[in-house]
């Protein structure tokens, strides 16, 4: 029963906040602008500043764990490419098949997974995935313009400088960079400084969730439905269960084997929807996988948190 409480605890009040913003956008208490507006918020203010305090505060070197990074680059290289390929089989449209490949591999760390970690291994667990993300954003850039190009055959002369500069411009990478010195130099930020990025630290997830809420659309189902179900499939279960899998054969547990799991195993990232519009994919097929993954990973990671608590793994 414990186990149980412990996952749900976790897992229910970031799903309690995307319906909120399903719900607000149902009453149009919230629009389109506004969630555009909130999600540049969340992503270039926000979030960055909750990443600087999480990291600027903890022993970073104690947190880096080389054989982790290198599981970690393996699981989302080695799922990119297994999933790119088995694709091809059964997907002959190629502005579908770079939507199903990307909604299968990309996942939404910095909000509903970085959430999820918090509540479940509090700051130790949101530095150590903060420090991941400086190696997973620039894979996911790389592997997601390569998921909708290839299928589609294009010559993109700017494709490797859009990735370098959706890499160098980043700006939870940025703050990643920024807070390694007060990290590794133990240097005290103030109470004022400190107040004040915990304000806006303090912002982050709400709005974010809510807008990840708010943004869901359940019309382009009908014709999608059984493309981007078998692509949520992939994200949330099959991914999941081989990436734990090859964790345990490692020897990773604890904490390390959770923060792992539940980045990986988190729903879609809404900018895939965003990057597929953009580069000419199917963006249908991309919002039905987000809408799919976002509503199936409230059971996905309960229960993978909740068996993995029961059997002492994390």
């Amino acid at each position: 029963m414990s186990s149980f409480l412990f996952s749900v605890n976790a897992v229910l009040p970031v799903f309690l906040l995307i319906l909120t913003g399903l719900v607000l956008r149902r009453l149009a208490l919230i629009d389109e602008g506004f969630i555009n507006v909130s999600s540049k918020l969340v992503f270039k203010v926000a979030l960055p500043a909750l990443i600087f305090s999480k990291i600027s505060r903890v022993d970073f070197l104690s947190l880096l764990n080389g054989k982790e990074i290198y599981t970690i680059f393996f699981l989302v290289s080695g799922g990119f490419f297994l999933i790119f390929f088995l694709s091809g089989f059964f997907i002959k449209n190629g502005a579908e098949r770079g939507a199903f490949v990307q909604g299968a591999f990309r996942s939404n760390i910095a909000i509903v997974g970085l959430a999820i970690i918090i509540n479940v291994f509090g700051d130790s667990g949101a530095a150590r995935t903060a420090i991941s993300l400086v190696l997973i954003f620039p894979l996911y850039n790389i592997y997601a313009v390569m998921a909708l190009v290839i299928p589609l055959q294009k010559e993109n002369a700017g494709t490797i400088k859009m990735i370098l500069k959706a890499i160098v411009t980043n700006p939870l990478i940025i703050a990643v960079i920024v807070s390694l010195p007060f990290s590794l130099l133990s240097i005290d930020t103030g109470k004022v400084f400190e107040t004040f990025t915990g304000y806006l630290s303090n912002l982050t997830l709400p709005l974010a969730l809510i807008g990840v809420g708010g943004s869901l659309n359940f019309s382009t189902f009908s014709e999608k439905f059984s493309k981007a179900l078998a692509s949520a499939l992939i994200k949330l279960v099959f991914y999941p269960v081989l990436v734990v899998i090859i964790l345990l054969a490692a020897g990773i547990r604890g904490e390390s084997l959770g923060v792992i799991f539940i980045m990986l195993g988190s729903p879609s990232a809404v900018s895939s929807y965003v990057m597929a519009k953009a580069m000419g994919s199917d963006s249908d097929l991309a919002a039905g996988i987000i809408v799919l993954t976002t509503l199936g990973s409230v059971l996905t990671l309960g229960l993978g948190i909740f068996l993995m608590k029961s059997y002492g793994l994390i």
